[in-house]
């Protein structure tokens, strides 16, 4: 693997009902994961998971800035009824950012920045930034 690999997306979990929370919103989400539910790889969940604007890419150079700002513009015109919901049902919050880089000397590790426009959207959720890093082969 000699690319990098990028994934963006904005997550909603805790103790809520996922399609409730979807109907509060005219956006697609792009993963749900009711907490009673069963996985038979990952058993039953333990918090609830809607996932919104995955966002991804995979190239030698990963803008981040440009990655974020691409999901925050599908996100951006829902935001009024992300917070209506996010204060109906109180749930967390996260802007997840997971990145997958090259085991190799060759390649640098890739740098985490982000736009005002992202830091602003995040706070009116009062959201938070988690961004998870692997080497890959």
């Amino acid at each position: 693997m000699n690319d990098y690999t990028a994934r963006v997306y904005l997550a909603f979990h805790g103790d809520f009902n996922p399609f409730e929370f979807a109907k509060c919103v005219r956006l697609m989400p792009a993963e749900c994961v009711d907490m009673h539910s069963r996985n038979p790889e990952r058993q039953l969940p333990r918090t609830t998971l809607l996932h919104y604007a995955d966002t991804h890419t995979s190239t030698r150079l990963i803008d981040l800035y440009q990655l974020a700002d691409q999901a925050i513009g599908i996100l951006e015109p829902h935001l009024d009824e992300f917070v209506a919901a996010v204060a109906r049902f109180k749930t967390d919050v996260v802007f997840q950012v997971i990145l997958y880089f090259p085991a190799s000397g060759e390649v640098s590790t890739p740098i985490a920045g982000f736009s005002a426009r992202v830091v602003h959207f995040l706070s009116a959720l009062g959201g938070s930034i988690d961004i998870d890093s692997y080497l890959a082969d």
